[in-house]
């Protein structure tokens, strides 16, 4: 689960070799600390979100009678749409090489996130384009892409391969029907929001007191809340989810942890008004606030 910037969640091991121990402190590593005081320290400092990899999808194009396809340098001709990853994209061949490819005997080939361009948002990924030999089916010309931005534009290259040894019946990129076979790898880079509780105008901090509160007169920030009926607080007999913390019951809504704290809501997601629903790893006045 995630943790609020100001939780500190340390655990310490001892290590067989020389006694060592290993801190870790949120997003602080501290590795190979000795435990005695003494010596060294190695330690990772992760600056703003890690970047999560999605894992590769792969999907094969096939462009029929490649050979016929129109081939004057700046023809293109584009895939249907497909999809990877939830996203659609699509696949642009030149034939007879794009404006930019060196020289007139280049075919070039380019990827584009249909999405990402439709929609204006950046799309994190890392991306391969790869000919696929009929023959034996192994992977031939490949090239590859480190993690890049997809928005409006197109990622690829203009001089792929050679039209001459493409059209080549040696090299076996086309099968007998003149159909030439293009592998789409794709995976993509995510944020995972590293705050426990993200930043709104809501004040989840007096709701969860107020949920939490037997008296109508609860103290916030050392003022007197005189909203409350004769059961209690005005928010408290309506709290439909609870946590367990260091054994204490932390009583919560559910649409404010929606609005406010999406992954506590993803947890609470299935769970009944009688379930509570366990906590670890965190100090319950860090929890609550």
């Amino acid at each position: 689960m995630q943790h609020p910037p100001s939780t500190i969640i340390a655990s310490a091991s001892t290590s067989p070799f020389g006694g060592t121990a290993t801190l870790a402190l949120n997003n602080v590593t501290i590795l190979n600390m000795p435990s005695n005081g003494g010596g060294s320290a190695t330690q990772t400092v992760d600056v703003g979100n890690p970047r999560h990899p999605t894992g590769w999808s792969e999907t094969r194009i096939r462009f029929h009678n490649f050979a016929q396809l129109p081939h004057r340098k700046g023809d293109h001709t584009d895939s249907s749409p497909f999809t990877l990853h939830g996203l659609d994209w699509y696949l642009r061949i030149h034939p007879g090489g794009a404006a930019s490819a060196n020289g007139d005997n280049m075919v070039s080939l380019y990827l584009r996130c249909k999405t990402a361009a439709e929609q204006n948002v950046p799309v994190q990924a890392e991306f391969s384009l790869a000919l696929l030999r009929a023959s034996d089916s192994q992977i031939d010309s490949m090239m590859s892409c480190p993690c890049n931005q997809f928005r409006r534009k197109r990622k690829g290259w203009p001089n792929f391969i050679s039209r001459c040894r493409l059209l080549d019946g040696s090299s076996r990129l086309l099968d007998g029907h003149g159909t030439l076979t293009v592998v789409t790898k794709v995976q993509l880079f995510r944020e995972q929001d590293a705050n426990f509780v993200p930043r709104n105008g809501i004040n989840l901090f007096r709701l969860l007191i107020e949920a939490n509160s037997s008296f109508p007169d609860s103290r916030i920030n050392g003022e007197v809340d005189c909203d409350g009926d004769e059961s209690g607080s005005s928010t408290a007999n309506t709290a439909d989810v609870k946590f367990i913390v260091e054994g204490e019951t932390i009583h919560a809504h559910r649409l404010i942890l929606k609005l406010s704290a999406p992954f506590l809501a993803i947890l609470c997601e299935g769970a009944d008004e009688d379930m509570a629903i366990p906590i670890d790893g965190v100090r319950s006045p860090i929890f609550q606030s």
